[in-house]
């Protein structure tokens, strides 16, 4: 019996609680707001960070890079002209624009392969301030195992300049900025890449987009006509062939991307494999000045004459 009025007593308070118009209120402003938060969390997560919206987000953070650190290994193998040839290349280094006027890149190139029978593996070393340029060979194909150091380039900082080609890093912050870019955003399962939490994607180049690399002075200005017109097809054909982005989930930076190209017609059959990964931000780099260096024709005439008298000879 006593146990029997104990609940109807705990009952009628809990009426009389929530029959109370402040306690309705507070109850129903709350449940409001709590929906609210989950309709506002679901908008972000499912309508305002959509795939294209976080490469958006991260084709802007790129653009506006002051620092980074890069890292890129290429594989190509093939035959060209009945001619096999493997070749490795690491690339690694960082880049500094924090002063747009004196731009500083600093960057190590292995190369380990072979073409047919002779040897193609190489270690470069390039530094470049402003519109200096800075290149130190320590190993080069065919030289160091066949002719030793004759051609004495070995281990000798050449420097050049390379005035007016300084607008290409612009040209490239114009091409991030591109909302058109990308086409075809797959989403992919996140990953982890140097321990950073991203999402996967699997998109295409736009190659519209990509035909701004060729109004970009600088390109003309290296390159023949010839060459320039194989570099279009080159790089048109990354337009063909998918690529895997890794994108930060916190801070939106570009922390991978890797891709694949195949080429193949009567004479030729290429295969291209490629991967970079970024890291270091707009985190401080050291890059310094050679203490010593000498003009590039002094460190390479000897070497291009002799290469250029090996060309004009008969078989």
């Amino acid at each position: 019996m006593g146990q029997s009025k104990g609940n109807k007593s705990n009952k009628k308070s809990a009426y009389n609680f929530f029959s109370n118009k402040k306690v309705q209120v507070i109850t129903i402003v709350s449940s409001v707001s709590i929906i609210l938060v989950l309709i506002a969390v679901f908008s972000y997560f499912y309508i305002y960070r959509t795939p294209r919206r976080i490469i958006k987000d991260m084709q802007g953070k790129m653009s506006n890079i002051k620092t980074i650190h890069h890292k890129t290994k290429i594989e190509i193998s093939g035959n060209v002209e009945g001619v096999n040839t493997n070749l490795k290349l690491d690339l690694e280094g960082n880049s500094d624009k924090g002063n747009k006027e004196y731009p500083k890149n600093s960057f190590t190139l292995n190369t380990e392969g072979d073409l047919s029978v002779f040897s193609l593996d190489s270690d470069l070393e390039f530094r470049s301030f402003g519109n200096e340029l800075y290149l130190k060979v320590s190993k080069f194909p065919n030289i160091s195992a066949l002719y030793g150091d004759s051609f004495n380039i070995l281990n000798r900082w050449a420097k050049t300049d390379i005035q007016g080609q300084n607008n290409s890093g612009d040209s490239l912050s114009e091409l991030l900025r591109d909302d058109n870019l990308f086409k075809d955003i797959k989403p992919l399962k996140s990953e982890k890449v140097t321990g950073v939490n991203t999402y996967h994607y699997r998109v295409i180049v736009n190659k519209e987009s990509l035909s701004k690399i060729f109004s970009d002075q600088s390109v003309g200005s290296i390159l023949t006509y010839k060459e320039l017109e194989n570099f279009k097809n080159f790089v048109y054909s990354l337009s063909d062939s998918p690529l895997d982005i890794w994108v930060g989930k916190r801070d939106s930076y570009l922390y991978k991307l890797s891709g694949s190209i195949s080429q193949e017609n009567e004479e030729t059959k290429t295969m291209i494999k490629f991967s970079s990964v970024f890291g270091s931000f707009n985190q401080p780099v050291s890059i310094d000045l050679p203490e010593k260096s000498e003009p590039l024709e002094t460190v390479f005439g000897s070497f291009v004459e002799t290469f250029k008298k090996l060309q004009a000879a008969p078989i």
